[in-house]
């Protein structure tokens, strides 16, 4: 459930009085980018990396933040205390704002700016969560997928299609290539070895994804940054997603085949234990 006080364009106002312009490109266009950041002991965690990949997205849609780093923390950390909120996860949106024009963009526009928080006790749902059921779907997303913007259809036809299946989340294939979750990254494990699908303007570059993979390099497990396929995934020992509201969730059954018996691999248990330890610190 979304928290009570929301930042909206400058002013923090209580959810049932937030509204924004029907003629915000957002609304009619998806044309904003956004992002979700854990909070963990009241404390945004990996701002810093948000921060960097959310100009990267503004910059390739030329939307303007229009505030600073330390602004944009300093909101962040005023909305968690408004909120009272200890664990969770902030959402963040900025759309290129409100336009009467229909495709052509104006440089009159005036951004919008939209900031929420959900209070969840994320360590707990990131260290009880059981192995979760993925389903595989063709790619039917923008070439622009290194851009975390709003336009999120195919992603959600997908996750649709997963909830019908009753999985939690569903693969995207590009010619036999595994590119990523809906909304996660995704890895394998194949004998000690951890596989990561390699950067590529195929694939969001996930926050949570490049901290699993320092973790592993420092605890000595060799990465593999790859482009890997369907049957690679099928013959795996065990596979993990990860995001900022999954930490690292394991796979038990891809298309109906199981990984690893159903069951949560030791590889897997070791990186969401040192993930949940590097949250809470």
């Amino acid at each position: 459930m979304i928290d009570n006080i929301v930042y909206l364009s400058g002013k923090f106002v209580e959810k049932s009085d937030a509204f924004v312009s029907p003629f915000d490109r957002g609304f009619q266009y998806g044309d904003s980018v956004y992002e979700v950041i854990p909070i963990v002991k009241a404390l945004p965690r990996s701002f810093d990396e948000s921060w960097i990949r959310l100009k990267l997205s503004a910059a390739s849609l030329s939307i303007s933040l229009g505030l600073s780093k330390n602004t944009l923390y300093s909101i962040l950390s005023e909305i968690i205390k408004l909120n009272k909120v200890d664990g969770g996860y902030l959402y963040i949106q900025v759309s290129r704002g409100i336009s009467e024009a229909r495709h052509k963009i104006e440089d009159y526009c005036s951004r919008t700016i939209l900031i929420y928080t959900v209070s969840v006790d994320l360590i707990k749902q990131i260290r009880d969560r059981v192995p979760l059921s993925v389903i595989t779907c063709e790619e039917t997303r923008w070439s622009g997928r290194e851009v975390k913007c709003t336009n999120l259809v195919p992603n959600v036809l997908a996750k649709e299609k997963a909830y019908r299946e009753d999985a939690s989340e569903a693969i995207f294939i590009s010619s036999g290539e595994v590119n990523e979750g809906a909304s996660s990254s995704i890895f394998f494990v194949k004998n000690g070895r951890i596989y990561s699908r390699k950067s590529d303007s195929n694939i969001l570059k996930g926050i949570r994804a490049q901290l699993v993979k320092k973790i592993a390099r420092d605890l000595n497990y060799e990465v593999v940054d790859c482009v890997f396929s369907i049957e690679d995934l099928l013959s795996a020992d065990e596979i993990f997603l990860t995001s900022a509201t999954l930490g690292v969730a394991p796979v038990g059954k891809v298309d109906g085949v199981f990984i690893n018996q159903g069951l949560i691999g030791k590889h897997t248990k070791i990186l969401r234990d040192e993930m949940i330890a590097w949250l809470s610190r």
